[in-house]
């Protein structure tokens, strides 16, 4: 029988003190089961997948909190910027200088 893959996200999602709603977000994102247009239009809930705040790109969860320029707005404004277009990479992300590290 073949091992299941190892899931690098889970223990950095489930082993945090954030609240158990706040984990379950990360935990659906990091597995794409949000409720992306992207996701809606493979189901055939809506009929397109471009992004309703841009009307650019098609809206997946990395468009969604990184690429979209509403979503780089936001990140700018907490001083986070991520550097590519890569959801893990917010693990890494600093933090801005006014934020205490805890």
């Amino acid at each position: 029988m073949a091992r299941p893959e190892t899931d690098l996200n889970a223990p950095l999602i489930w082993n945090t003190k954030a609240p158990r709603k706040t984990k379950i977000f990360a935990w659906l994102l990091f597995k794409d089961r949000l409720s992306t247009a992207v996701n809606l239009a493979h189901k055939n809930i809506i009929s397109s997948d471009l992004c309703t705040r841009c009307a650019m790109l098609p809206e997946d969860s990395t468009h969604l909190f990184i690429t979209c320029p509403l979503a780089n707005k936001i990140w700018q404004r907490m001083g986070v910027l991520p550097h590519q277009a890569d959801l893990n990479e917010l693990w890494d992300a600093p933090l801005p200088q006014h934020l205490p590290k805890n």
